[in-house]
């Protein structure tokens, strides 16, 4: 299995979904399913197919598998967001937005040491982290990890997405909490203001234009 390739392709979808649907909701579900399609593909061939290096195992967990899988946790977030969001009241919505966001704020605050692991590049750990023989060692720090799958799953591979889907999420909310506050929600992703006409001429020149039309009468209301 070329897990580089399957990788690439899923990201490419996942656009090409993003391009076909300007409903959130219809972009969400179905970008999740093509996640879980691609989870599931690895899985069959992790249960098959041995690993031939712990390097190995470790690169799978930590890199291969956190394609599909942040993705996954990222798109769940945004269908069950948008879902509880409330309709038609401006406050409201801003008001949730806040709640979530303070939500995930908890979640990297409670998880601060792992985060510094991540972002700090470190790797002296990924062999407890991102390994299954691990799993009865190093508990589970949240309770959504609780019956996960000790073929398909180590101790942090699940944190890792989520950790890094979250990053995305609050992105996701940013923009969300703009669009509200500017009217804009609901409105096609990507809008740009109308941009201000260039005018060749002087402010002299255009006097002179508007009197030119007055004096041939166009200037003139009925």
């Amino acid at each position: 299995m070329n897990s580089q390739l399957l990788s690439k392709t899923l990201l490419k979808d996942l656009d090409e979904i993003k391009i076909q649907n300007t409903n959130i909701l219809e972009q969400a579900y179905r970008s999740i399913k093509a996640c879980r399609k691609l989870l599931s593909a690895y899985k069959k061939e992790i249960i098959e197919t041995k690993f031939k290096t712990i390097q190995d195992e470790i690169n799978f967990f930590k890199k291969t598998k956190q394609v599909p899988l942040i993705k996954l946790i990222y798109f769940s977030e945004i269908h069950s967001f948008e879902i509880q969001l409330p309709k038609g009241d401006k406050d409201a919505q801003l008001k949730s937005i806040k709640k979530k966001i303070s939500k995930i704020n908890r979640f990297f605050l409670y998880n601060i040491d792992f985060g510094r692991y991540v972002n700090s590049g470190a790797t002296h750990f990924d062999k407890e982290y991102y390994t299954r023989d691990y799993l009865e060692t190093f508990h589970i720090t949240t309770s959504k990890f609780y019956f996960q799958d000790p073929e398909f799953c180590t101790p942090r591979d699940m944190l890792l997405g989520k950790y890094k889907a979250y990053d995305l999420f609050v992105v996701y909310l940013d923009e969300k909490k703009y669009k509200i506050r500017k009217g804009l929600n609901g409105k096609l992703n990507g809008a740009k203001p109308m941009e201000k006409i260039h005018w060749p001429f002087s402010n002299t020149d255009y006097v002179e234009l508007v009197y030119a039309l007055c004096s041939k009468g166009l200037g003139k209301q009925d």
